[in-house]
Formats: structure tokens, C-alpha cells, sequence
């Protein structure tokens, strides 16, 4: 409860402390992002042998994101990801009680949350371009979902990265972006952002 208490009493109090210092606390900015040949297309074919990594089976995947924290030319946020895979092989599990395999269909959904840090190696003075990296470190849900063999339903964690490589951002309050990066949000990403 102290602990509470005393960041209560920081988030409160404090945001004026760490404003007078160069920085910058609150909902500062909220994205949309969609990706394409993310780690988990690659996780699926692994775990569950499919047509092709990155055919059928590339379904995309949706992010949302804030920060809420900025110094200088670092900011801390957080995302919350779904993807949802669709298996393109039937997938066999063999039935000691009758002797024979069983073909089933899977869908695979991920549901991630992964907190971030973004450095922006390049601003323009009127904020209307940046030049960013960010990495990121968080934990996907799995949930398998069997069509026939509901009994093997299933759903575990597994841990969740992702690297912005390079990034850039268009526009001063509303604006857009692309990056380049590998893990969770994919290889390719695009999307909108908005300042607050």
C-alpha cells in the first residue's frame, strides 16, 4: 500500500519536478501501427509446420501504443499487439482410443504487450519530421483454438521483442509513419500517430 501511495504521490507531484528538467510527463503520444512478416509467422511455422511462413499464413498485425514519458530525445511508452494465424495444413494428432489420425483445422490468435523505449536521432525544429530506433521487451498470449479437438484447446505465454531499426515520422500534431524493424510488429510497419 505504501508503495502505492508514494507512486501516487510522484505521478502527482512529481510530473512538475521532472518538467523544470527537460522532460516531459503524461499521454504524449498515441499510434496505430500494421505490420507485415512478424516473429511470431515465424513461431507459427515453427510450431505448427505450415505451407510457407510468409504466405497464406502473414495474416498482418495491429498495434496500439502510447508514451507517456520524454527526455530530451528518449521516450518510454507501451503497446498492446493481436495477430491472429491461420494454420493453411490440416493439422493430424494421432487418437489411441480409435487407432487412426485425426485431421483438424487451428487458428492461432497472439495477444502481446510490450513496453518500449524510442530514441529520436533526428528532429526538425518545427516537428514536423523525426528520424527514430526503439526496442522493445514484453510477453505474448497464446491461444490455440482446435476446430474439432476442442478438448486441446489451449492458451501460454511466450516472451515477445521487437526492434525498430529505423523509423520515420511525417507531420507535426497528426501525422504518419514507416519503420523497418524485426520482431512482433514486423519486418515492414506503417501507420498514424497523434500528438497530445
Amino acid at each position: 500500500m505504501k508503495k502505492i501511495l508514494a507512486l501516487l504521490f510522484i505521478t502527482s507531484f512529481g510530473g512538475e519536478v521532472v518538467k523544470a528538467q527537460n522532460s516531459e510527463m503524461g499521454f504524449l503520444r498515441m499510434e496505430a501501427t500494421a505490420g507485415l512478416y512478424t516473429t511470431k509467422d515465424i513461431f507459427t511455422d515453427i510450431e505448427y509446420p505450415t505451407s510457407g511462413v510468409w504466405g497464406r499464413n502473414a495474416t498482418g498485425t495491429y498495434f496500439l501504443g502510447i508514451s507517456f514519458f520524454r527526455y530530451k530525445k528518449l521516450e518510454v511508452g507501451i503497446s498492446a499487439g493481436y495477430q491472429k494465424a491461420y494454420i493453411s495444413n490440416p493439422v493430424y494428432s494421432f487418437d489411441y482410443n480409435t487407432g487412426i489420425n485425426i485431421e483438424d483445422n487451428l487458428d492461432v490468435t497472439y495477444l502481446t504487450f510490450i513496453p518500449n523505449v524510442r530514441l529520436n536521432w533526428v528532429s526538425s525544429e518545427d516537428n514536423k519530421f523525426e528520424m527514430y530506433s526503439s526496442f522493445g521487451l514484453g510477453l505474448t498470449n497464446v491461444r490455440e483454438d482446435y476446430e474439432v479437438q476442442t478438448f486441446r484447446d489451449d492458451s501460454y505465454l511466450i516472451p515477445a521483442f521487437d526492434i525498430t531499426g529505423f523509423g520515420i515520422r511525417l507531420g507535426n500534431k497528426f501525422g504518419g509513419f514507416m519503420e523497418v524493424g524485426f520482431g512482433t510488429k514486423g519486418l515492414m510497419r506503417a501507420g498514424l500517430s497523434l500528438r497530445l
